[in-house]
C-alpha cells in the first residue's frame, strides 16, 4: 500500500479508504468488479489506466480491460488504477491468496486519490461504488489533510527524523508500532459495516445529531455535514467530537493521546 499521498499540485484531494476481509481474487468478482467499473454508466467514475505498479502505464482502451483482468488473475494481486482526464483519480488496492501471520482483523483495503474538481456529489459516489464491491467492515472519505491531520506523525530514531502513519487499522491494536483503537475515527462521510456496527451497538447510532444516516448494503453511510468545504473547521470538529462522544469515545483512535516517545522508543536505541 502507498504511504504518501498523491498530490499532483493542481489541487487538493479527496481521499476514499475502506478495509475489509472479502475475497478478491476468484475470476468471477475481479472480472465484475473491473467491468463494472470501466463501464459505468457515469462516464467520469470510468478509470482509464492500469498496472501492477507504478507508473501506472496501461491504456486501457488499447489493450481492452480484459487485459487489466488477466493481469490481476496472472500476478494474484490487484491492479493499480488511474484516470488521466479531469476528474483525475489513482486506485490502490490491497489482497493476496493467502493472509498468512497478518494479524489485522481486516487486512485488505482500497485507498483512492480524488481530484477534489470531482465534487462531493462524485466523491460519494464513488465511495458507494467501492462499499458495494467491497463490503467493508469499515470505510471513509475526506481531504488530504484530514488524513493527515488524524494519522501523521513525526518522530526522531537514530537515523533522524521519520515520517508514519499510524491509528488506521480496525479491530484494535494488532501492528508492530502502532496504537489503533477499535475504529480510526470519524470523518466527512463515514460507513459502518456490519462488523463495525456490532462493536459499537446499533442503538447508538439512533440519536445523532449528522447531516444524514442511511442505510446502505449492509452498514450505516453517516455524514456528518452536508458540504466537504467544512472539513477540518471548528465546527466540524465540534461535531465529529459529539458523534464520537454518543458512539463511544473508548473505540476511537485519537492522536493527541498517543506518545510518541513511548511508542517508538525501542527504535532509539
Amino acid at each position: 500500500m502507498t504511504s504518501v499521498l498523491k498530490n499532483d499540485g493542481e489541487s487538493k484531494m479527496y481521499i476514499i479508504k475502506v478495509k475489509t476481509d472479502r475475497e478478491m481474487g476468484s475470476e468471477g468478482f475481479v472480472t465484475r468488479f473491473l467491468h463494472d467499473w470501466y463501464y459505468h454508466e457515469n462516464e467520469l467514475m470510468r478509470p482509464e489506466m492500469y498496472g501492477m505498479g507504478e507508473p501506472i502505464r496501461y491504456k486501457i482502451e488499447e489493450r481492452g480491460i480484459e487485459a487489466a483482468i488477466k493481469a490481476w488473475l496472472k500476478n494474484k494481486m490487484p491492479v493499480m488504477l488511474k484516470r488521466k482526464s479531469s476528474p483525475k483519480f489513482e486506485v490502490d488496492m490491497s489482497w493476496r491468496p493467502q493472509r498468512g501471520l497478518d494479524p489485522r482483523l481486516f487486512p485488505w483495503d482500497c485507498i483512492i486519490w480524488l481530484n477534489y474538481k470531482a465534487g462531493n456529489k462524485l466523491a460519494i459516489e464513488m465511495f458507494k461504488f467501492i462499499i458495494t464491491n467491497l463490503e467493508p467492515a469499515f470505510g471513509y472519505l475526506t481531504n488530504e489533510e484530514d488524513y493527515k491531520e488524524k494519522h501523521y506523525v513525526e518522530y526522531k530514531d537514530r537515523t533522524g527524523t521519520t515520517q508514519k502513519y499510524i491509528g488506521r487499522e480496525p479491530g484494535g491494536k494488532c501492528l508492530p508500532h502502532d496504537v489503533s483503537a477499535t475504529l480510526p475515527g470519524i470523518y466527512w462521510v463515514t460507513y459502518f459495516g456490519t462488523w463495525a456496527i456490532s462493536e459499537i451497538g446499533k442503538s447508538k447510532f439512533k440519536n445523532l445529531n449528522v447531516h444524514c444516516i442511511e442505510d446502505y448494503q449492509t452498514g450505516y453511510l453517516v455524514t456528518l455535514y452536508k458540504d466537504s468545504s467544512i472539513i477540518g473547521t471548528q465546527e466540524a470538529k465540534d461535531i465529529e467530537r459529539d458523534v464520537i462522544n454518543k458512539l463511544g469515545r473508548e473505540k476511537f483512535f485519537d492522536k493527541s493521546l498517543v506518545n510518541l516517545d513511548e511508542l517508538f522508543k525501542d527504535q532509539f536505541k
